[in-house]
């Protein structure tokens, strides 16, 4: 298990981190996530031609959605904190246009949690279907409408960021993490999957199999379909 984590201090006073420098960082970080997605939307082959349809595209979709709802989250702290801060309170009022569009989806956290971060399930551990949100108008079921709302966060989280440039630019050295720290776990080439998961995958089976699971039975072939070429791509995500 990972160590417990201690929040930073001030780099540059050793002073502990406000709630507005805390926020800073925490928006840093979404921010880098929509432009990253921004960056690798834009570089994602179209075969049709619809840069709004694809496999990939279904599952950049669902985590674009993923980086809005974490704004949207750390839009109602923001409000918390713009109580007793008029200047964010200021800033904050400027950016209403455009969060009015984000909150236009009131299920937004609810899809996140139940059905994107979670597997499909209710607080009480039920199935949920995953369209029950979308169906309702509760979140976006459309790509070009995600990318939007990320275009939106990122202008809204860019604005936070100019405004407070000073107090931000202090912090900034606290996101750098550094190269990736090497681990003695795991593969690190996509070139040892095969060899890796293979005894895995065939001891699994094997078991399964002395169990008396027909392990080429009509569920291994109803998934196996899925990865065909011909198999279509859930629509709810993908126009």
């Amino acid at each position: 298990m990972p160590s417990k984590y201690t929040s930073p201090s001030h780099p540059a006073t050793g002073a502990p981190l406000t709630a507005l420098e805390h926020l800073l960082l925490r928006l840093h970080f979404v921010a880098l996530e929509c432009h990253i997605w921004r960056r690798g939307f834009k570089a994602i082959p179209s075969p049709t031609g619809n840069p709004f349809v694809g496999d990939l595209v279904f599952v950049v979709s669902s985590y674009g959605t993923l980086a809005v709802a974490k704004f949207l989250e750390l839009w109602g702290d923001l409000d918390k904190t713009a109580k007793n801060d008029s200047r964010l309170q200021q800033v904050m009022t400027t950016m209403t246009p455009a969060v009015s569009r984000l909150q236009m989806w009131p299920g937004m956290w609810q899809f996140r949690s139940q059905a994107l971060a979670h597997p499909y399930s209710t607080r009480e551990g039920q199935f949920i279907h995953p369209a029950h949100v979308l169906q309702q108008d509760g979140a976006p079921s459309h790509t070009a409408e995600t990318s939007a709302l990320i275009d939106l966060t990122r202008v809204c989280i860019c604005v936070i960021l100019q405004a407070f440039q000073n107090e931000y630019l202090a912090v900034e050295p606290l996101t750098n993490l550094g190269p990736r720290p090497a681990t003695t776990k795991g593969i690190t080439s996509g070139a040892q999957i095969g060899q890796e998961i293979g005894p895995i995958v065939a001891q699994v089976i094997a078991n399964a199999r002395s169990i008396g699971v027909d392990v080429h039975g009509f569920i291994f072939a109803h998934f196996d379909a899925v990865l065909q070429p011909d198999y279509p791509t859930p629509e709810v995500t993908t126009q």
